[in-house]
């Protein structure tokens, strides 16, 4: 079965995007309406760092700028080391939420909807796993 973006195109104005296995087995598709970071990289599907996770998302995770500090801190690093706003390790590539969302699950796993503090629904599909969350 084909996927037809401009089925949702009302739901999200400023891009769409499809992301398919290797075996057209599973696809994401997202409409974007763009609010936190406005810029090419934060389209969706998005990948994770590694590559090895891919994303929609829908909503915002109202701590986000929270758990980049939480991302970003490392054994034995100080409150100032940690005192970070912006995105500012080469883990992340924007300033989306979306991207903060899918290294915590890379982090954490399924314990980072602990983490979370917002109103969002989102997939992320493991290809190494092959398992859709």
């Amino acid at each position: 079965m084909e996927i037809n973006p401009e089925i949702l195109s009302h739901r999200g104005p400023d891009s769409t995007g499809i992301w398919k296995d290797e075996n057209k087995r599973v696809s994401l598709g997202h409409t974007r309406l763009s609010i936190i970071d406005l810029s090419d990289e934060a389209k969706q599907p998005l990948h994770s760092g590694d590559g090895r996770y891919v994303i929609v998302f829908n909503g915002e995770v109202y701590n986000y700028k929270e758990l980049v500090k939480k991302l970003n801190a490392r054994e034995g690093s100080t409150a100032e080391d940690t005192n970070v706003v912006h995105h500012s390790t080469d883990q992340f590539q924007t300033q989306s939420d979306t991207e903060v969302l899918v290294e915590s699950f890379k982090k954490w796993g399924k314990k980072c909807l602990k983490e979370l503090n917002g109103m969002f629904a989102f997939a992320i599909y493991d290809k190494v796993k092959k398992n859709l969350f």
